[in-house]
């Protein structure tokens, strides 16, 4: 590594901990994706949250470095010296560690405990598919990371990253049939709240990628105007980035035949000696009609759309439609 490589390589790091340091107001993130590393000794330093995804590490030391909720993934880091290094929430899917040194690298952290004296809250990093052969590490270490048995990520006994798994036992979901109402100019508005309905069996709580799919496929069902979303919904890109201080989101939008579907997941952190952690989710939902109008849904996760704003004419459809949601004539 040549004298200007290092001095730039101090730039990138003073950089992102000033990014950290701000709650990412201000500073930069470090961005060393694809490079490759030789020679380089980032003992003790503070690379959470930094993009490494792909990058070739050749005779790496980095024992005690902080790479909690790093993005390592498909990285090489053959032989890296890892001890005592912080790997909570980092992504080392794929990675390269055959023959590092991993002792005394944390990688599951553990917040908290029930009633029951088990944690409420499991953040580990994820090693699913990584080479580990001749890594120097505890094998009990490993569990819970994805490189021996199944990755464990859990928040009060539930993982918001994990894609509901139907039941084969279940029977089908019965079709809902499409009711279509009055024009929206001359929609009935019930005189007193109309009762939030629960979500369909089928549809899972929480927020997880395919609930949230689900749900869009029944608003789209409900509307004519957005048939033409159901065949994209399932492979709809999507994107995230960075919000507010820690917070990151999720989003992904899905065009119809007359208006467009959006869904927005906020992800919430608070900062610990582990880095950032995900504290909470909040979804919403958004349609925009090719008439002009809009209107917006909140999901908690807990059972049932919220009428956020905007048409309402449009939320009544829904609701008549068989689409559960709530909606209060004395809201918003």
């Amino acid at each position: 590594m040549t004298r200007r490589d290092r001095r730039d390589l101090e730039a990138l790091l003073d950089a992102h901990a000033t990014w950290i340091g701000s709650g990412t107001r201000a500073g930069r993130r470090a961005d060393l994706a694809g490079r490759e590393l030789v020679d380089v000794d980032l003992a003790e330093k503070d690379l959470r949250w930094a993009l490494l995804s792909g990058s070739r590490w050749t005779r790496a030391g980095l024992r005690g470095a902080r790479l909690a909720g790093a993005d390592l993934q498909g990285s090489v880091l053959r032989g890296a010296d890892l001890r005592d290094a912080d790997l909570v929430r980092a992504d080392l899917r794929g990675a390269d560690l055959r023959d590092a040194d991993l002792r005394g690298a944390k990688l599951v952290h553990r917040v908290g405990h029930n009633e029951l004296d088990l944690p409420r809250d499991v953040h580990a990093a994820d090693l699913t598919g990584a080479r580990l052969e001749g890594a120097r590490i505890a094998r009990q270490a490993l569990v819970g990371t994805g490189a021996i048995g199944p990755r464990e990520h859990v928040c009060e006994g539930e993982d918001p990253f994990a894609l509901p798994t139907p039941q084969a036992s279940e029977p089908p979901a019965p079709t809902r049939p499409v009711v279509v109402a009055p024009p929206l100019d001359h929609a009935p508005r019930p005189a007193e709240p109309l009762p939030a309905l629960a979500l369909p069996v089928m549809i899972e709580r929480g927020h997880g990628r395919e609930t949230l799919l689900s749900i869009a496929r029944a608003l789209a069902t409900a509307l004519p105007e957005l048939d033409g979303a159901l065949p994209s919904i399932a492979s709809a890109p999507w994107s995230a980035g960075l919000g507010e201080g820690l917070d990151t989101y999720e989003q992904c939008a899905i065009p119809g035949r007359e208006g467009s579907l959006s869904i927005h997941v906020l992800i919430a952190h608070c900062d610990t000696s582990a880095g950032p952690v995900e504290s909470s989710r909040s979804t919403t939902f958004g349609l925009a009609l090719s008439s002009g109008a809009r209107v917006s849904f909140g999901w908690s996760g807990a059972g049932r759309l919220v009428f956020a704003g905007g048409d309402r004419a449009i939320a009544e459809r829904l609701l008549a439609a068989g689409v559960p949601c709530s909606v209060d004539p004395a809201g918003p």
